[in-house]
């Protein structure tokens, strides 16, 4: 049976329930990958998605990045950094066969396309040369973005200047906008449209839909599947095979970019990022893919590790009255676009977002209490820690 790797895309709009509503759903709903535009910001780091139990990947020494990618811990990844900027992210993917299905190999990228007067025209230029990188190296690409763009061709109500330039770009790179029927991704109480795209330079794109969840932002979730194929075959890379000699000459080569001296904690976590992605990616370089059947008859997970896996879920701020209150927004938003009365609609949701907030506080007044909170250091040696085993 094919398998596919789950995805979600979103502009939270610099919002702390947006955020917060997000990283619940990234982790209840098992996503694999999570395109994310205006994150919330606070003092130069991207907050608000620690519920979702994933790695987060931003451009090194952004002050306030609007863009980043989330991927879930079980999901092999290394970020391209020559490629990420304020509003531009990549990762390269790899699926090992047997984890999630037949097994592959894919870029992800997730962009916001400013649409002031100022900005060049777009697609921005990080963007372009990822394309033309992809296609040297032969690799699918998979973006998902706030295009400020209209083009009837993914759904908008009329075409503008910028999405007639974003369109054409797309066609003659030889790329797919998933997009599809017209339901707006950008909704107001005086304005519908679709302005965020989900773009692939292949046909495994499937199931593409607008989620009609709350997200507390006036973009909407988008959901995806990226289709990996067949459970048959197991990858893997044996040591014993690695030209050595080629896996050094790569790792000075990528390191060379990388920081010199380390002056604060946000550039230890920085360096400590470079240095692993820079010796994933001088290993995959220089040792061959290996294939197998996939024997395996039992999982590693037992009933020991799913107990505890709930039992460290019961402190979660989410509650019965928060899913309640969201069963409600959204039987409210329903009505509103089909009845034009949004006045009742945006009580509703400021309502959803305060009570977001506060019980977020409360879980983390609680958490502080009982001494469970991880200081601030802590997150710097876990991540050199984990670099260096």
């Amino acid at each position: 049976m094919a398998t596919a790797v789950k995805c979600i895309q979103s502009n939270l709009q610099h919002a702390k329930a947006a955020s917060n509503v997000f990283g619940r759903r990234f982790r209840k709903e098992g996503v694999h990958l999570a395109f994310i535009q205006e994150t919330w910001v606070n003092s130069g780091r991207v907050c608000g998605l620690g519920d979702a139990e994933g790695r987060l990947i931003t451009a090194p020494r952004v002050t306030r990045p609007r863009a980043c990618i989330l991927v879930k811990k079980s999901v092999h990844s290394f970020n391209l950094y020559r490629f990420c900027c304020q509003d531009v992210v990549a990762v390269h993917v790899q699926i090992p066969a047997g984890r999630i299905g037949g097994g592959m190999e894919f870029v992800a990228c997730s962009a916001y396309f400013p649409g002031d007067k100022t900005a060049d025209l777009p697609p921005p230029k990080k963007v372009r040369e990822l394309i033309s990188f992809c296609k040297r190296k032969n690799l699918q690409l998979v973006i998902g973005c706030d295009a400020n763009g209209h083009n009837e061709a993914w759904g908008s109500t009329d075409t503008n200047f910028r999405g007639e330039i974003i369109l054409n770009y797309l066609i003659g790179e030889g790329l797919v906008v998933n997009n599809i029927g017209s339901e707006p991704t950008f909704v107001t109480c005086n304005r519908k449209e679709v302005l965020d795209i989900t773009v692939s330079s292949s046909d495994r794109i499937s199931k593409w839909r607008v989620s009609s969840e709350p997200s507390c932002s006036d973009h909407r979730h988008i959901q995806f599947e990226i289709s990996v194929g067949e459970r048959t075959l197991l990858q893997y890379r044996d040591p014993k095979c690695t030209d050595w000699e080629g896996y050094n000459r790569s790792l000075v080569h990528l390191l060379e970019p990388t920081i010199a001296k380390v002056r604060d904690r946000d550039e230890i976590e920085i360096a400590a990022e470079q240095l692993r992605c820079a010796i994933i990616t001088a290993y995959s370089e220089n040792c061959p893919l290996k294939t197998k059947k996939d024997n395996r008859k039992s999982s590693w997970w037992n009933n020991k590790l799913d107990k505890t896996k709930k039992d460290n879920r019961k402190s979660s701020w989410w509650n019965n009255k928060l899913d309640k209150r969201r069963k409600e927004v959204r039987h409210i938003f329903n009505r509103a676009k089909a009845s034009g009365n949004w006045e009742t609609y945006r009580t509703t949701l400021a309502e959803y977002n305060k009570e977001i907030r506060r019980a977020k506080r409360v879980l983390e007044k609680v958490l502080w209490e009982s001494g469970r909170s991880t200081p601030k250091h802590q997150n710097s040696q876990d991540s050199l820690k984990r670099t260096t085993e």
